[in-house]
């Protein structure tokens, strides 16, 4: 197709043909719409919800920061072929949502602010020994192992999850 350009030059256009990329896209639909419908529906539900800013509801036990910092380091860490790699990141951003609002929104509460502690201090903060303290002392609230006294045995969970912290550190 020749098409003349407001200064007098013409520019020659070529087409890109329609129809196989329509048959292309069909054909993936159709075969794998059992498992990609509820996805799409869950993402378009997800879509819904942050395109419309009036609605405040704020669920689970990630703040949007954390979940947005959840799913670059998702996306930082799987690295998919062609064109995925464009869409994974706000893949996760919404598969990290949708578990948010579902499932840890069922956490019962005393542990969510615990959960949301910890989050918050490897995260954001980096703060990983901060972290291995916080984590310390909700297994020891949660874990009794018997014969041996709560003061030991806290310490044996502190020194656990401080050397687990070295280790994530290191690597």
């Amino acid at each position: 197709m020749l098409l003349t350009m407001s200064n007098g030059q013409n520019v020659v256009v070529r087409s890109v043909p329609i129809a196989p990329i329509v048959k292309a896209i069909s054909h993936f639909l159709s075969r794998n719409s059992l498992w990609l419908l509820p996805i799409v529906k869950m993402g378009i539900k997800k879509l819904g919800l942050l395109i419309n800013k009036n609605k405040k509801m704020e669920k689970g036990i990630l703040s949007k920061e954390l979940e947005s910092t959840l799913a670059k380091l998702a996306d930082d860490a799987i690295k998919l072929p062609g064109v995925w790699e464009i869409l994974d990141g706000t893949g996760f951003k919404i598969a990290i949502a949708i578990i948010d609002d579902n499932v840890a929104e069922k956490i019962p509460e005393p542990y969510k602010a615990q959960i949301t502690a910890i989050l918050e201090k490897i995260l954001k903060e980096k703060d990983y020994e901060a972290a291995a303290l916080l984590v310390a002392d909700a297994v020891d609230l949660l874990v009794d192992v018997p014969g041996i006294d709560d003061a030991t045995e806290k310490f044996m969970f502190v020194g656990f999850f401080t050397a687990l912290a070295g280790l994530l550190i290191k690597a």
